[in-house]
């Protein structure tokens, strides 16, 4: 791909990305507060176990981070600034597939004069450009409900982490109980009528020469099925955080009172155990170990 053509693409993203943040009735407050509360809850995830995170391997003077489907960079610049203000040293790698997002994340490398930051363009579907065991800290967000086969994702996922290494995961809870699909059969069969339709038509786009098919929402779990999926390839449960009650970003979510009940809801179930409100969240984001 020409560096004229990955630059007509970077354009057409940001013109979706602009004109959705201009829509009144897509760039929402109630849309855009789930992905404000997801790195906010990553963030408090990481900084309330610190200790942990800065101990995973003494005998170096720095960790490696990877983030596997890093988009256009955005989270692995917030976690290094985290990180940062810990004095706690990683050296950073963000793997993407899409060559307009890689661009996209050289830009920001090149504005902050991040040193220890690099990018590469991989099919991350496919085996991970890594060493057996080289990875202390691994971050995956908002990627493994695409995978057509999150199972085998992540053993690949434990390939690259070494044993005692962590790992961040924030994917859909899906069902909840705040949607139709957990309590109605008809939702749920449409969900799935779904799933199957973007199972077989997927998004299709070049990764250094090669087609790589890219899908929908396909594998939505709970939180507790996440646990065992993680638990049966070789990953223990450290710590979590709950993630927003309902995606929103429509206009009935955004109505003022509806709106303002979902604000009055969140700050009552943040006062709770977060053990008995993890599982209505419409997001998991979780910390797991490397064990086996």
């Amino acid at each position: 791909m020409s560096y004229s053509e990955v630059n007509k693409i970077i354009a057409q993203i940001l013109e979706v990305k602009f004109q959705y943040e201009a829509n009144l009735q897509t760039g929402t407050p109630s849309g855009n507060y789930f992905w404000y509360r997801k790195r906010k809850e990553v963030a408090d995830l990481i900084s309330k176990n610190i200790q942990l995170l800065s101990s995973i391997n003494k005998d170096t003077p720095s960790h490696n981070f990877v983030d596997v489907g890093c988009g256009d960079g955005l989270d692995i610049f917030l976690i290094k600034q985290l990180f940062d203000n810990y004095s706690v040293k990683y050296h950073y790698l963000g793997l993407e597939g899409s060559p307009a997002s890689y661009r996209i994340c050289n830009l920001r490398k090149e504005y902050f004069n991040a040193d220890n930051i690099d990018f590469k363009t991989v099919d991350i579907t496919n085996s991970l450009p890594l060493d057996d065991g080289s990875v202390d800290l691994l971050y995956c967000s908002e990627v493994i409900e695409h995978i057509l086969n999150p199972t085998g994702f992540l053993k690949e996922l434990r390939r690259v982490i070494k044993t005692g290494g962590y790992f961040i995961l924030t994917t859909p809870n899906e069902p909840n109980i705040f949607q139709k699909s957990y309590w109605l059969s008809n939702a749920r069969s449409k969900t799935k009528a779904l799933q199957n339709d973007l199972r077989d038509n997927p998004t299709k786009f070049l990764i250094n020469g090669k087609e790589v098919p890219i899908y929908g929402h396909i594998s939505c779990r709970t939180d507790t099925e996440w646990d065992q999926t993680l638990g049966e390839t070789g990953f223990s449960l450290i710590d979590y955080r709950r993630g927003a009650i309902v995606y929103g970003g429509t206009p009935y979510h955004d109505q003022d009172l509806i709106l303002g009940l979902k604000f009055l809801l969140e700050s009552f179930l943040n006062i709770l155990p977060k053990r008995l409100t993890r599982s209505i969240s419409n997001q998991v984001v979780a910390l797991y170990q490397a064990t086996t």
